[in-house]
This record gives structure tokens, sequence and C-alpha cells, in this order.
């Protein structure tokens, strides 16, 4: 007879990891929250650090700089550090991790109960409740939670082994997984897991020296003693780290009571146990995080659970029931005392936040005493009543909760589809009803035949579960931003580390550098330097500057390096009005300037000419001795050294540094070292290779087969990734070469022109490079360009050279559309191009003329095509040009709008739109002009586009520019113009000019 092929509960596993979570896997929806404002820009800037050799020491783009190697659990992962130095990090190698993590809880809480119960069945059964309980999906958003969720059983697993054989091979697994837990997941897991393994170590003592006396005793603490060891040595780096960095990052120190109970695991959560449905909304039942208040963990393990209670089970078994209730009850903070007694009387437990945490020990614990009570029922099968009365009991509850949820619930508007955040917590309870009791009722049936119907009840238990995750996945797990879409707009940004702009830190925001799904962190991606940010790892300094709220402002409105030539005490920056040029001290650092007379003049420079996050080099020319601030945080580790000189450099305005610059020409650099640092995450590293190595070669020494196969699909693997790094090198190491190309370039289109006819925009990554290159002294523009504000700054700065050629390179820096906008409009000739690979390189001219057809204005005049709108709000006291210009009052919220139908107007297919008017905003208004495409018959727009209109402080007209591709399926155009604040002042508009592109102009596109 054939044998049946069956698929091993391993590989099952992934696929119920894939399926679950299928919009993560398959790439449909992007992962959202903590996960992209938080993750992934950190984890991001650790890959281009590593890919350009650089260890991640210090992030210089997040409030004004912070020591990254403090962030214990990105830093120091070898996950991270692997992954970053051989592919670096996007927004999929999160989607990959979260698959990983999935399955690898699946995986170990599989080989866990199986470990303990001797049942395969039952430990694939617990393991597909545990990758898809409320832990996985509830807190979705947080990829170190799930990190060290995952390796938990797998800590526990070896822990196991190692008591039954103290075998160095299971020593070595349990070191590393702990390892990775350590690096990798949310200290409070490691903690907790660090009492739960303290727990089972001195039961297991007990155990020893009862059952086999006291030299058995003095081996297993000689073992585990061998295994603190490792454990040490692997984390010597954190260790170090932490010592170093717990004086300056309040976050090391105890979180004060009050924090301390945030986010618990709410009574109200304890629905989540039947209703995970229900916890996605209503802050005002639930009072902590969404994210916080789930701990689903499927209706069968639930029943289980119960029936239990009533049966004969190992002591194991019920010493895990206790560390779950106990968990339980801690979890739920203040609503009852054992948080509060956690917090005052056991180490480490005053370190973390979020008591809920606490639910995954419980949730884990929970799922173990199910697997021990699953198989008492199939071993005593006239105890499997036990099960059907729990989940006839189950029934009762659920259809009681469904009842009374159906008198709150308003039929009229009610559905089943409703969206969850319009939905009210009767809704979702009622809803979810109908599914459970579905669950509940095929259980029963299962349940009530004399024969188990195994692949029925797993797929039942998978039904239960996935729906209950699907249910959850668009509040908790995911958003509707397209992750394909999203790294695109990724790999837009710049490459290395580009020389920051000369821009006032005030303008670099969160705010300005959000795109996609991430508000926040983007000047990481954009490589600039801004104190906005988000990061856990506050230095205190930098709170000191934050609640000064003056000093602040008065500091950010100088770039990341400036020239200052007055001190004063902070008691005296109380009392007078501050200026930029003045940095604010300690008193007794007064002492040291009592004999310079500093000054500043106009005629002062500075430039960067080559930036790291470790290394800053600065070119200075003064008439005077200045004083140097380099706005980055005056921490333990940085160096300044003028003309290869160490000199000292000091605190300024709490947070900054700044040093004593003599007059003249001088070469500054500021360096970042801690070589200790550096050394202890070799040995740290080096350390784990060896231990896997070890553990992989032991395991399957009887297996000589696997472990080639494994050794050479290692090797394979590491080789073509080298391969692919040698040719694809970092911008950062052929940068120089690239510039000169550029260059040459330049000379060789100029030849035989007139030198004089032309003007340059270099939106390049390293001015320094290439600015004194083209040979003439023609006006040059050097800057990141991506705000309204510097394109429309081009207007006084090049427009009116009225100079017929330009020449326009951009290198690694985003290229925007709006720039692309106003380049077609001034200079609609390409006559050369040259496209490299971080960059592009064209000559541009005035040459050619707009085809009519393609060119509209729209200047307010009565007789204006396409404007047919709010005709009454015309204004004929304030005009740019002609009799009139389109007024929005101070009781007018929006106007100006028309609209463009490109299937009746215009026969061509266009592939982009620029626009470009002209506003003047009056009475400190803020103003926004809008793009929306619509496809045909639909009434949601496809695409919307908006920009914050430019502002003059001398209140005069200014130009604007929106472009952007037109997205496949439009056939209609709507612009208009809005005022945030209707009742905040008046915006005058006139001579809008729309551009339609057949081609993609300069082939580049924006940030959105």
């Amino acid at each position: 007879m054939k044998k049946k092929l069956s698929i091993p509960f391993e590989i099952l596993l992934l696929f119920i990891a894939v399926l679950a979570f299928y919009q993560i896997a398959f790439l449909l929806n992007s992962v959202k929250w903590d996960m992209v404002v938080g993750y992934l820009p950190r984890r991001y800037f650790i890959g281009e650090c590593l890919q350009n050799g650089i260890f991640p020491l210090w992030n210089p783009y997040g409030e004004g700089g912070y020591p990254i190697y403090a962030n214990l659990i990105s830093t120091w992962s070898p996950l991270n550090m692997f992954t970053g130095a051989l592919t670096g990090y996007t927004n999929l190698t999160l989607h990959f991790f979260f698959i990983v993590h999935v399955y690898m809880a699946g995986l170990g809480m599989f080989k866990l109960i199986n470990h303990l119960i001797r049942h395969r069945k039952i430990a694939f059964i617990i393991g597909i409740a545990y990758m898809l309980s409320g832990i996985f999906i509830g807190n979705a958003q947080h990829i170190n939670i799930l990190s060290g969720s995952s390796w938990l059983p797998w800590v526990m697993l070896f822990y196991f082994r190692f008591y039954k054989d103290s075998r160095i091979v299971n020593i070595l697994w349990c070191c590393i997984f702990l390892f990775l837990m350590v690096t990798d997941g949310y200290p409070a897991i490691t903690i907790i897991t660090g009492y739960v393994l303290l727990i089972l170590f001195i039961g297991f003592s007990v155990k020893k020296w009862k059952n086999y006396g006291l030299p058995a005793l003095t081996n297993w603490i000689g073992a585990n003693g061998i295994f603190a060891i490792i454990i040490i040595s692997l984390s010597i780096g954190q260790i170090l780290a932490l010592k170093e960095v717990a004086p300056y990052i309040s976050r090391f120190n105890q979180v004060d009571a009050l924090r301390a109970f945030n986010n618990p695991f709410s009574i109200p959560s304890f629905l989540s146990f039947l209703f995970p449905y229900a916890t996605v909304n209503d802050y005002w039942l639930f009072k902590t995080d969404t994210s916080m208040a789930n701990a689903y963990l499927g209706l069968l393990p639930l029943a289980t659970i119960f029936s239990g209670i009533f049966l004969k089970l190992p002591k194991k078994a019920w010493a895990f029931l206790i560390i779950a209730v106990v968990a339980l009850t801690i979890a739920v903070g203040d609503a009852l005392p054992f948080r509060a007694l956690t917090y005052e009387y056991l180490p480490m437990m005053d370190k973390f936040r979020y008591p809920s945490l606490f639910r995954v020990c419980s949730v884990f614990a929970f799922l173990i005493f199910a697997g021990f009570s699953f198989k008492a029922l199939l071993n005593q099968k006239h105890k499997i009543k036990l099960l059907r009365i729990a989940l006839s009991t189950l029934v009762i509850l659920i259809l009681g909760a469904g009842i009374f949820a159906a008198t709150k619930i308003d039929f009229n508007t009610f559905s089943l589809f409703n969206n969850a955040s319009k939905s009210t917590v009767y809704d979702r309870i009622f809803t979810q009803s109908l599914i459970q009791l579905i669950i509940l009722a095929l259980l029963i049936f299962t349940f009530s035949k004399m024969q188990i119907n195994w692949k029925l009840i797993i797929l039942i238990l998978f039904t239960d579960l996935f729906l209950a995750v699907q249910l959850n996945m668009h509040s908790t797990g995911v958003s509707n931003k397209n992750p394909i879409e999203w790294y695109k707009q990724i790999k837009k940004h710049p490459e290395g580390f580009p020389v920051p702009s000369r821009k006032p830190l005030i303008k670099q925001t969160n705010k300005l550098f959000s795109f996609g799904p991430s508000w926040k962190n983007g000047s990481i991606f954009r490589k600039e330097v801004s104190l906005e940010g988000y990061n856990p790892f506050l230095l205190n300094t930098y709170k000191k500057l934050d609640r000064s709220k003056k000093i602040r402002q008065n500091t950010l409105q100088n770039p990341i390096v400036y020239f200052a030539d007055s001190i004063i005490t902070y008691a005296e920056a109380e009392d007078i009005t501050l200026k930029p040029n003045i940095l604010v001290v300690e008193e007794h650092s007064l002492q040291r300037f009592v004999n310079i007379d500093f000054k500043t003049d106009y005629s002062d420079t500075w430039q960067i000419t080559s930036f790291s996050p470790t290394k800053i080099n600065i070119v200075t020319e003064t008439s005077n001795p200045q004083l140097l601030v380099l706005q980055q945080a005056n921490y333990p580790g940085w160096q300044a050294r003028i003309d290869g000189n160490s000199v000292e450099h000091f605190i300024v305005n709490h947070h900054f540094m700044a040093i004593v610059l003599p007059s003249g020409k001088h070469k500054v650099t500021f360096m970042f070292e801690k070589n200790y640092v550096i050394a202890a995450s070799l040995i740290s590293l080096t350390v784990f290779i060896i231990l896997v190595i070890l553990a992989i070669v032991i395991s399957f020494r009887k297996h000589n087969l696997i472990v080639r196969t494994g050794a050479t699909v290692a090797i394979l693997v590491l080789s073509l990734i080298a391969v692919y790094n040698y040719f694809n090198r970092p911008y950062n190491h052929t940068r120089n070469q690239f510039y000169k190309k550029a260059a040459a370039q330049i000379k060789s289109w100029k030849k035989g022109h007139n030198q004089k006819d032309f003007s340059y925009i270099f939106p390049v990554d390293n001015p320094s490079l290439i600015q004194a290159e083209p040979g003439d002294s023609a006006k040059k523009v050097f800057s990141r360009i991506y705000t309204e504000q510097d394109i429309s700054g081009l207007e006084n700065c090049i427009y009116t050279s009225e100079k017929n050629n330009l020449v326009y390179f951009w290198s690694n820096t985003v290229n925007e559309e709006e720039l692309k906008g106003w380049l077609y409009f001034h200079y609609p000739e390409v006559k050369k191009l040259k496209n490299y690979q971080n960059g592009q390189l064209a000559w541009l001219t005035r040459n050619k003329r707009h085809n009519n057809q393609k060119l509209i204005q729209i200047n307010y005049e009565k007789s204006s095509l396409f404007w047919h709108k709010h005709k009454n709000s015309i204004d004929s006291i304030q005009t740019l040009e002609g009799k009139y210009a389109y007024k929005i009052g101070q009781t007018q919220k929006y106007g100006g709008g028309f609209e463009l139908k490109l299937d009746t107007h215009f026969k061509e297919k266009h592939e982009f739109v620029a626009i470009k008017g002209f506003n003047h905003l009056m009475q400190q208004t803020e103003g926004r002009a809008v793009l929306r495409f619509f496809g045909q018959n639909e009434k949601k727009p496809i695409k919307t586009k908006s920009i914050k209109l430019p502002t003059a402080d001398s209140g005069t007209w200014r130009a604007h520019y929106i472009a952007t591709k037109i997205p496949a399926g439009c056939t209609k155009i709507h612009y208009f113009y809005y005022k945030p604040d209707k009742n905040s002042g008046v915006l005058l508009i006139d001579n809008c000019n729309v551009l339609l592109i057949e081609n993609d102009f300069l082939n580049c596109g924006s940030i959105e």
C-alpha cells in the first residue's frame, strides 16, 4: 500500500504564519505605527552605517544627535547587525522579519510542548494558538515585543533540555536564544523571562537534590554557572554600554511610579479572551492602548484550560498555571496590588513601563498548561465530557454577551462589515459572538464523536484564530499604505551620509520629512539634522533644552554649524531677548573666555567638506576669533581638533558643543570615538558566531549530510551577497569619482558657448566637491531643494538672471517633483542629459516655447477658461497683473479652483502635470494648494497632492509650484486653494499656469 505524502508540522506552521498574516507576507498592506516611525528608521540607519564601514555609535539626525549604541535592543542585535551589513534595512525587511518572528514563535512553542508532553498533534495545536494569539496581532507594531515573544519558547525548551541533559549543546542553544532575546527583544520580556528562569532553576535545584543528592546538585549549579558566564561574555558590550550611558539617559533609571502603571491589561481587557475584536477601539472602556488589550489564545485552548483544573496533571503543569495566573494579576496594573509589589521589591522590575507586557508570560504559560490538559483528556477518555462542559459554558457566556450587546445596538446603522473605527464595542461583541458561536458548535460536535478527528480540530482552531487575527488586522497590524510604493520612496532618499543642508534647524521638522506611512524620524532617511524625532533614549541634556523654550527657540534659528560671538549665563538669559549669535553656558564656564574678544563678520565662512555620523570636517575662514558651534549633543566621546591639534570643547545651550576658533583659515574636525564599544561588540559577535557554529556541528554531527549541505548553502549565500556588495559598492566609496566625471562633462558642454550665459543649480550631497569646478563666477545654487519655500526662492536667484542656459546637477539627494515643475516652466528644452546611478546632469535651455495647447493660463479675469466657481470672489484692488485676482477672505476657506477634463480638453496622453501660480498671504495666513485626480465616474480621488504656499516677510507676491505624475486611469483633474484656518486672514491668488507634459521630464519623482 502506498504511503500518503504528509507535510511536516514544521512546514505547515510556516504556511499558517504566511496565510494568517498574508497582508504583510504578500506586501498587500504596510506595517504601521511604531514599526515605521521607530524601529525602521533606527535599523535603516544602522544598515547605512555598516554598509559604509562605520560602526553605529552616533546618530546625528534626531534630537540633535544621540548615542545609538545606547539603544541596546537594536544596535547590539546580531540579526540587525548582519542584516544591516549584508543587505541593508528597508520596510520590506521589516515585513520579512515579522513573518520570521511569527513562525519562530509557533515553531518554538511546537518544539517545547512536544518536549514536555510527547504529542506532536497537541504541540502543533498549541504552536498555532501561540503564534496567532493576541500577542502577535495586538503588538504587531512592536517588532521587539514580537521578537522577545518568539524567542521565549526556545529559551524555555533548551533550559528544560539542559535540566534533563546538561550536555554542552543544550547550554549553547539556550545561550544563543537568550542572547537573541536580550539584544532583539523588549527589555521587559527579558527581565520577566529572567525571573521565570530563576524560578525554574530553584525548582530544578530542589528536584536534583531530592532525587540525586548533593553531587548532582553541585554539577547542576556548576553547569548553570557556565551558562551564566557565556551569557555575560555575549552581553559584555551591552553591559559596558549600559554602565556608561546610564548617568546621561534617564530611561535606564527607575521609571516613576505613575508611568510604571501606564497601559495595563485592564479588567475590561479580559473581554479579549472571548472577543478580541472588541478591544480595537473605545479607550473610554479599556483605559489602555489598543496594542496592550488583546490576550486571545483561541476558544479550544481556553476550554482546555478550564477542563484541566479538574484533572490530575504533572507538577510542571500546575507550576505553569500558577505562573500564568500570577503574571496576569501583575498585568492588570493598579487594579490589583501585585504590580506595585514587584515594582517596589523586585530588582529590575522598576525599569520598564506597560504592565500589560506580563500578559506575554501569562498567555505563554496558559498555553503550556493547555497542552498538559489536552494530553490528560486524551489519556482519560471518560474525562472528555469536561471539555464539552467547558465548551458549553463558553457558549452560554458568549450567547449572553451577544444578546446583551444586541440590546445596545442601533440596527438602523449597524452592519457586520462596518469599519472597526466607526463601530461601537457592542457592535464588535455582537459581530464576533456570531462567529464564536459557530466555532463552538463545531467544536462541541467534533468532541461528541468517539474518534478524535485531528484534521477537523486543527482546521476549526485555525479558522477561529485566523478570523480573530483578520478582524484586528487593520486596527493593530497594517495600514492602507502600499509597502512596494513606500519601498520605492525609501530608495529615492540619499545613500551614505551627505553633507547636511545649511537650513536653520527650526525648518527641519518631522512634518517636513514625513512620507508614506511615516510621520516621525523622516530626517534619518533624508539625512538631515533635526532637533525633532522619535527616540525612547533621550539624553538628559536634550530634556533640559526641551524644557527651556526660550533657549531652544533661539538655537533653532541656526544651522548645524554656526559662528557666535556672545556668551551669557542661564540666569542672564532669563532677562534678555536672545539672538542667534548668543550662547548660553553655566556661570563657571565664563572664566575661560575672560581675555578673548570674539567678533563675527559677514565675510566669515564655514563649509562642511565631509560628513559622517562619527566624523565631521569643516573648513573655516574668519577675520577674528570666533565661537564655532556644532549642533550635536555634547556627550562623552566627542573630540575636537583644529588643524590636527586637539582643542577643548564645552557645552552650550544646555545640549550642544562649541569650541574657541582662532582667526584665519582652519580645518576643524569633530570626531566621536568609542573604541571599547566597537571592541566589545566585535567580541560579542565573534563569540556568538562561534557558539552558533559549535551548536550546529554538535547537534548534527550524526547527520553529516545535513551539516555538509547546510555549510555549503551558507557559504554559497554569503558568497553571493559578498559578490553583490562588491559590485554595488556604497555610494560614499564612489562619490569623488562621480563628481569629477560630472565636472568634466560640464566643461565639455560649455566649450564654444558664451560662458556668461549659464546659471547652475546643484542640489548635491557635498557642495565642496563641485562648487569650484565650472570655472566661472556665475551664480550657483547649492542646496538640498525640497521645500516649497526653497523652490519659490529660485525665482529671485536664477530666473531673474535671464540667462538662457542652466546646468542642473543633482547627486544623492531627493529630486522633488516641484523642482522638476519649476525647471520645465523656465527651461523646457533638454539639450543634453546624463543619467547616473545616484544622480543626473542636464543642460537645459529657454529656447523652446511651450505648446499653447498644453499651457493653460488661468488668470482669474472674467474670460478665463476652465475657471468657473465663486466668480463673486474676484478682487480688483490687489493683483499681480491684469484687472483681477482671486481673493479668499477672512470668512472663506476654499476657492480659486478649476477643473480639467483630460478626455475632453486634450487629445494626447499626458504623464505629468505642473502648475505655477502666485500667492499673496496677508495677516499671518497659512495657505495650501491641492491637486486631486479622479477616474471615470469616481467620486473619491485616486490621488491627492498638496503643498504649503510660500510666505514672504514683506508680504509680497510669491510664486509657488506643484507638480506630480498623472496616475493611470485619471480622466479629470481638480485644483483649488484653501486656508486650514478659515478665520486666519486673506489669501490672494493670481496667474495660474498649467502645463501638461507628455513624457516624464528629467525622469524623477517626489517623496510623498
